[in-house]
């Protein structure tokens, strides 16, 4: 894998998680509306949503998209490797929830599906932009 390749992945990667947050943050703020919060509970769970989103920033450097540059190195970055790259932080923060019942599970049930739909993202960011390079 040539370090070229691992940096646009990465980029890709940030491409989804931030197409991700905003898509977040959007739900939170439609879903603040229906309930008939005022203008600042509406900004603040905005600001929340985007700040924790933020937080994704390490986990996709530092794990999804290594993980993924490494798997469609090998030719093996098939939906089954992307859903379980996406999902095994989540299901390993649900299960040290269950086991100690703490607020880990809480984060577990959002890290997830975000983490899913992150790894997806990226996924088909990188399928078109490979489709787009190949057809060109």
């Amino acid at each position: 894998m040539s370090p070229k390749r691992f940096i646009q992945i990465q980029l890709m990667a940030l491409c989804a998680l931030s197409a991700c947050a905003m898509t977040l943050a959007a739900i939170v703020g439609i879903v603040a509306i229906v309930q008939g919060e005022d203008a600042d509970d509406l900004l603040e769970s905005f600001l929340a949503t985007l700040a924790y989103s933020a937080l994704g920033i390490l986990p996709v450097l530092i794990y999804g998209a290594p993980l993924y540059s490494f798997a469609d190195a090998k030719r093996r970055a098939t939906w089954p490797v992307v859903i379980s790259i996406g999902t095994l932080p989540g299901v390993v923060l649900l299960g040290l929830g269950a086991l100690f019942h703490s607020v880990i599970l809480l984060v577990g049930a959002v890290v997830l599906p975000s983490g899913l739909l992150v790894a997806s993202c990226t996924h088909i960011f990188w399928r078109r932009k490979e489709a787009s390079v190949g057809a060109a």
